[in-house]
């Protein structure tokens, strides 16, 4: 809804973890809102307001910040070594997209790079299980 501001910075240990507050303004500190081991880039939040989804660590999470008083847990919604990167979150909140580098192989079968030499980044989608998601709340 606007009201707040969702952003990453460096912890007290030097990871970037997501942080909160006032999008107007505050003589507040910014709240903490994770504590994880690698650092969180690509902060989007869900078109309820009540949702924001990150990558870290190559892996995607959700976490609650709605209604309910304080923050929900950090969801993990991937588990594996696939480099996410640049998440967004569909206009309706069903989708999430999210680029990964994968190797590419031309007619002939041989390696492909792109113009800086890294492998060519694909698009990809995951849909959101919101049933699932509410009952782990």
């Amino acid at each position: 809804d606007g009201t707040q501001v969702a952003f990453a910075a460096p912890d007290k240990e030097g990871i970037d973890q997501v942080y909160i507050t006032n999008a107007l303004g505050s003589d507040k500190q910014p709240t903490l809102l994770t504590r994880l081991a690698s650092p969180v880039s690509s902060i989007r939040w869900h078109p309820s307001g009540e949702w924001f989804f990150f990558i870290s660590d190559g892996n995607v999470f959700v976490t609650y910040h709605g209604s309910r008083p304080g923050s929900g847990p950090t969801i993990q919604l991937s588990d594996d070594r696939l480099q996410r990167d640049q998440l967004v979150v569909s206009p309706d909140g069903s989708l999430l997209a999210y680029i990964i580098p994968v190797p590419t192989q031309d007619s002939s079968g041989a390696i492909v790079k792109d113009a800086g030499g890294s492998d060519f980044r694909q698009i990809f989608c995951m849909e959101l299980d919101w049933e699932n998601l509410r009952l782990r709340l």
